[in-house]
């Protein structure tokens, strides 16, 4: 680490890979701590059930989904392109949509 205020600083950090949902969870303030998560997993079915959950659960209540077909609240998905987020997006993600209530 350089101490001048000029320079880029770098640190190594051995076990990143492990330890990204950790590190990102901390640098978005751990959103999932404030939301209830579900998640689903399996081969099939599981934009359907992300479907019929967020619309069982959604009034009064937000349920916001993240899959497939995008990220966001029923009606209002941003499609993102992939299926399985990193766990820097997924973070970022959690937070702007506890952000958006």
């Amino acid at each position: 680490i350089t101490s001048s205020s000029n320079l880029a600083r770098c640190i190594s950090f051995i076990g990143l890979a492990e330890n990204a949902g950790l590190l990102a969870s901390q640098w978005f303030e751990n959103p999932s701590s404030k939301l209830k998560v579900i998640g689903v997993t399996g081969t099939n079915g599981k934009t359907s059930i992300t479907t019929w959950l967020s619309n069982l659960l959604g009034e009064p209540n937000r349920a916001a989904v993240m899959g497939t077909l995008g990220n966001g609240f029923q009606g209002q998905l941003v499609q993102t392109g992939y299926t399985t987020p990193q766990a820097p997006t997924v973070q970022s993600e959690l937070n702007r949509l506890l952000k958006e209530g």
